[in-house]
């Protein structure tokens, strides 16, 4: 059973935390009219061609457990793959058997207010049922939100990284 808390900005009361989701991986904002046309963003693939190349990036879901809560922060993030790892990752998109694949090395995608920054981090992409977007797991490395990921927050953290995101 999820508890109510009440929000510090609005004085309303809340119950549950919402999921945190991210539109797009954070290069695709800085793409000019030309490489946003040359590239393609669905709601669960990204190809980028830009300047700097091409890149590849999958939406997943990256958990926080909350010490002392009854349920995870999620953000929907997106994380880049290699072009042949995204190519097997869309030809299986739909196939029960894509549960088998074993986890694609990554790079994190976007950048996490409330964390020093987050874009490209060390993480694997793992797959997970057709119905489900992939996991996103970090690597063991020195930064904060691996330490979230890891060992959890409480409550109060996870509440204050939520609420810029209730009141956009």
């Amino acid at each position: 059973m999820s508890r109510a808390w009440t929000c510090s900005r609005c004085g309303e009361s809340h119950t549950g935390l919402p999921d945190i989701a991210f539109d797009a991986p954070h290069p695709w904002d800085g793409l000019d009219d030309e490489e946003r046309e040359a590239s393609d963003l669905q709601p669960d693939t990204c190809e980028i061609r830009s300047a700097e190349g091409d890149f590849f990036y999958v939406r997943g879901i990256l958990e926080i457990p909350i010490r002392d809560f009854d349920q995870c922060l999620g953000y929907g993030v997106w994380s880049s793959l290699s072009a042949a790892n995204f190519e097997r990752f869309v030809e299986l998109y739909d196939d029960p058997a894509r549960v088998d694949e074993p986890a694609y090395t990554s790079w994190f995608g976007n950048r996490i207010p409330g964390f020093p920054d987050t874009f490209n981090l060390k993480a694997w992409v793992e797959i997970r049922d057709p119905d489900l977007r992939p996991s996103i797991v970090l690597h063991e490395q020195d930064h904060p939100l691996v330490e979230a990921a890891r060992d959890g927050i409480d409550l109060a953290q996870a509440i204050a990284l939520v609420e810029p995101y209730l009141h956009e």
